[in-house]
């Protein structure tokens, strides 16, 4: 039987497949691009769990710290310190 997977999982398994890809394809530059711009993802995801009255304590603790830790992470790869 086919299961149908929801769309947030989906986005959020194709943003790491592009991540993987770009580690084993690129520079450490570029994939600290690509993590800051897709650091958009779970700013996103965090915003939209606050606008619709959701979990301030579940908005910050999962999408605001993973969307801190991919920006620091980014800014690290681009500068290679």
């Amino acid at each position: 039987m086919l299961t149908l997977v929801p769309g947030y999982v989906l986005k959020d398994v194709v943003s790491g497949l592009v991540v993987l890809t770009m580690m084993l394809a690129a520079n450490r530059r570029l994939v600290g691009i690509a993590l800051i711009v897709e650091a958009i993802l779970p700013f996103g995801d965090m915003s939209i769990i606050l606008g619709s009255g959701g979990s301030k304590s579940r908005a910050f603790s999962v999408h605001g710290v993973s969307c801190a830790a991919m920006l620091v992470v980014g800014l690290l790869l681009i500068h290679a310190i």
